[in-house]
């Protein structure tokens, strides 16, 4: 788990926040300019964990991210807003 950098906003996440108008056009512009294929890690890399999780040396993180209150306050408004709006 990453306790170094903060996640505080949606838009970290790359997701848009709905009440915020202008933060879906950001994130937009943002998943625009990312290249989804290109390998981060090396193959050797990848192929050495994928090693160890199948031996159960090591365990995949169930969250990669800690969120902050301000984050939290975003997901609740955006609940609170849009959960009981009908589906389309």
């Amino acid at each position: 788990m990453d306790l170094t950098n903060k996640t505080d906003n949606l838009e970290h996440l790359r997701m848009f926040n709905p009440c915020d108008k202008k933060s879906q056009e950001r994130v937009g512009d943002i998943i625009y300019y990312m290249n989804f294929y290109l390998p981060v890690y090396p193959q050797h890399i990848w192929e050495e964990l994928e090693k160890q999780v199948a031996k159960g040396i090591i365990r995949a993180p169930r969250c990669i991210f800690l969120p902050e209150k301000a984050l939290m306050k975003q997901m609740i408004m955006a609940n609170i807003k849009f959960a009981g709006k009908d589906k389309e």
